[in-house]
């Protein structure tokens, strides 16, 4: 079956709707549309240890098995030692930015402001 064509049709309709449909504000929202500090807490904390997890398991293939990192990802895009070394450098410098920045940080701020 060919959905092909349908995929413009449902874009469409999509924007249509996102920007021509006035949003219910007649409804108040209650507590329970808001997400609490507890639920928020919780879910950086579980994005803080997931992708902590993925930033050390990361690390460590690099520096105990770097042959086997590097001889996998040769297969795919072959490249010389020197450059993939940098690459896997600045992509996990990248990384480790990202998680302190969205991960860890807004972690640390909710445990503050619950014990304030």
């Amino acid at each position: 079956m060919n959905f092909s064509p349908l995929i413009p049709v449902i874009f469409i309709e999509f924007l249509k709707t996102l920007l021509f449909n006035e949003p219910n504000l007649s409804k108040t929202p209650t507590r329970r549309d808001y997400m609490h500090l507890q639920e928020m807490k919780s879910f950086f904390m579980w994005c803080t240890f997931l992708n902590g997890g993925i930033l050390f398991f990361w690390t460590a293939l690099c520096i105990f098995a770097p042959h086997l990192v590097y001889r996998t990802q040769n297969f795919w895009f072959p490249m010389s030692k020197d450059s993939f070394s940098k690459m896997m450098y600045g992509f996990i410098g990248v990384f480790k930015i990202f998680f302190i920045v969205f991960n860890l940080t807004p972690y640390i701020a909710l445990i503050i402001m619950e014990n304030r």
